[in-house]
């Protein structure tokens, strides 16, 4: 009985590590519940189960320098609060964003009439006029 629940909870934690491992690029590059990231951070790793590997090893090798390494321990603390989580997540989202950028959701690009810098100048004419209205609306 116990050897089954050694299983599961093996199974339970490789997915909390890729959980941990995958949420962070994806709350960075979606907006949505947690539930939903989660799902996405799963559907993610799923889609490439072998970029795993190096995603865990940019994500454990820190941490395992942290916790083993005592005699620079308040080094790595400090580094952690200053910019060791940051640097964790961007080098996560440099590996993981060719699979990621396919799902963001497109910006229009402007469309260009033919009219050169006119549209730009009438951009430029309805911006003035809403700031002299908001100006009206303060007097």
């Amino acid at each position: 009985v116990f050897t089954y629940f050694r299983y599961a909870l093996l199974a339970m934690l490789i997915l909390l590590v890729i959980l941990a491992v995958y949420l962070a690029p994806v709350m960075a590059s979606f907006s949505d519940t947690l539930p939903h990231l989660a799902r996405n951070a799963l559907f993610f790793a799923a889609r490439r189960p072998l970029k795993i590997i190096p995603a865990f090893a940019i994500f454990a090798v820190p941490i395992a320098a942290t916790v083993l390494d005592e005699r620079m321990r308040p080094l790595y603390g400090f580094l952690w609060v200053t910019c060791l989580g940051g640097l964790i997540v961007m080098m996560e989202s440099e590996l993981l964003i060719r699979d990621i950028e396919l799902y963001l959701p497109e910006t229009a690009p402007e469309e260009d009439d033919g009219s050169g810098g006119q549209n730009a100048a009438q951009k430029a004419k309805s911006q003035r006029e809403i700031l002299k209205e908001m100006r009206k609306l303060d007097e």
